[in-house]
């Protein structure tokens, strides 16, 4: 009897562990984020809908392709199943329509944490149920996420071989994924081979060639769905050779969303390339689609810009003076030193092709330098003030008046008076009008026979601060009682 009812409980348990293997069951309340069942990537697990929404997490350790099936019981009402990143937004809409039952889609997405809610309808009547089944397959990637802006695209290493996934991002009504960038620098005048490769469940990477001078607009197709080459496994392939001059571009692959009649099928995908460089044209004059030996290099490869510095990080000019900027890069040899200026305010200040910079309105403003080849950055923030007044001093009876010019862009003026010419200036009056060109001292306060000397500040106010400008040089006067 024992062995008997031994043998039982081995063999209901094997049963149990089987059916915990083929399908979990949703546990309740799971009714919003924070409750969500956590389920496998890869496995099966069903649900009811009874007057609330489902909702239910997953973790992906690498970025890869999640195949998603959802059968239901019922046909009537339309099924929304919305797919949201770590921080709860949304990245992906797919509705069940009416009168469906059964609805397959992938997913390519890279590692993390993802939610999926399965959206409880008003209109339903009753309650029913409905099945998912989730396949997660692992694709080799290279390059981490994110990697959307063309900002901060990484540089393409020739004869490195590269793979990602292009994937979701935030949806809006247009668009349901971001393109990826890469940096591609030609060293000279030659010609660039790149072979890619493409799996995309129906759809297929598009490649697309962009200037420096304006990188989110196509200079150059590669392809589009009818240039790649299909094998067996649905992997699309092609070989690109194109003649490029010296200079700056960037590689987009192009998000792929596929829509069948019936929705939303693939969203993203899986793409590899090598790119490869020879100096010179390849004698067509255009680009080819041939399959080419990929070409290394010609000579060693370019030396690149890791760091570019300015002479100073700040720096205070009067109106209407200028100064000179210069710039060091490292390493020293960079086959490319060019580099761009750019003043974040060019009504403060403008600055040349070559670092000088002009003071044209009082406030302030960033000039930045940036390197040709990488992009490297460097900035000095440039503050221009107003210039120093000229003054006079002159007493007339028991009045000393100190008198200046108007000083252009002022708002007002600060007097100081000292004892000593070149020390212990304090400051006795401040005039806060424009219009202000004199300031009168009182002889009764001052001692007889005692030189004074006196000093004036002009000021601009720039969003509730003042900008001061230098001393004026000191003008004096002995008192006279």
């Amino acid at each position: 009897m024992n062995t008997k009812k031994g043998i039982f409980i081995c063999m209901f348990m094997f049963l149990c562990l089987n059916f915990a293997l083929i399908a979990q069951a949703e546990s309740e309340p799971n009714n919003n984020f924070a409750d969500a069942n956590h389920v496998p990537a890869s496995g099966t697990f069903t649900g009811t809908m009874s007057n609330n929404h489902d909702y239910y997490v997953f973790d992906l350790d690498m970025a890869g392709a999640l195949s998603l099936k959802v059968t239901r019981t019922a046909a009537d009402p339309s099924l929304p199943v919305t797919l949201y990143n770590s921080d709860q937004k949304t990245l992906l809409k797919i509705n069940i329509g009416i009168n469906t039952t059964e609805k397959s889609c992938t997913l390519y997405l890279p590692k993390g944490t993802y939610y999926l809610l399965f959206g409880y309808s008003s209109s339903a009547q009753g309650s029913w149920d409905y099945t998912v089944q989730t396949q997660f397959t692992p694709k080799l990637v290279t390059r981490p996420e994110p990697k959307y802006d063309w900002t901060k695209a990484p540089q393409i290493v020739f004869g490195t071989a590269y793979s990602a996934v292009s994937s979701l991002s935030p949806a809006s009504s247009s668009n349901y994924g971001m393109d990826d960038y890469y940096k591609l620098v030609v060293p000279s005048d030659g010609t660039v081979t790149v072979e890619a490769s493409s799996y995309a469940d129906n759809g297929s990477s598009q490649i697309i060639l962009a200037k420096e001078s304006d990188p989110t607009n196509p200079y150059f197709w590669f392809t589009n769905h009818d240039d790649w080459s299909e094998s067996g496994d649905g992997t699309k392939q092609g070989t690109f050779r194109i003649p490029l001059e010296k200079g700056v571009y960037y590689l987009r692959f192009k998000n792929t969303v596929f829509r069948s009649t019936q929705g939303i099928t693939t969203v993203g995908g899986v793409y590899s390339f090598t790119a490869a460089y020879s100096s010179g044209d390849d004698g067509s004059g255009s680009a080819s689609k041939e399959d080419p030996s990929p070409q290394t290099p010609s000579g060693s490869q370019s030396i690149q810009t890791t760091r570019v510095k300015l002479n100073v990080s700040k720096k205070t000019l009067d109106l209407g003076k200028s100064c000179t900027l210069k710039a060091s890069l490292t390493p020293s040899n960079a086959d490319n030193k060019k580099v761009t200026w750019i003043s974040s305010n060019k009504k403060v200040a403008t600055v040349s092709a070559r670092g000088v910079v002009k003071a044209k309105g009082i406030g302030q403003a960033t000039i930045t330098v940036k390197t040709k080849d990488t992009g490297k950055r460097a900035t000095c923030k440039i503050t221009v003030r107003p210039s120093a007044p000229k003054i006079t001093v002159k007493q007339t009876g028991s009045k000393i008046r100190v008198s200046w010019k108007k000083v252009k862009g002022a708002s007002g003026y600060k007097i100081y008076r000292s004892v000593k010419k070149n020390s212990g200036y304090r400051l006795v009056r401040t005039l806060n009008r424009a219009s202000a060109r004199f300031f009168t001292d009182r002889v009764s306060g001052l001692k007889n026979k005692k030189r004074y000397y006196y000093k004036v500040v002009a000021y601009k106010t720039v969003k509730k601060s003042k900008i001061n400008s230098s001393y004026s040089k000191p003008a004096s006067i002995r008192v006279k009682k």
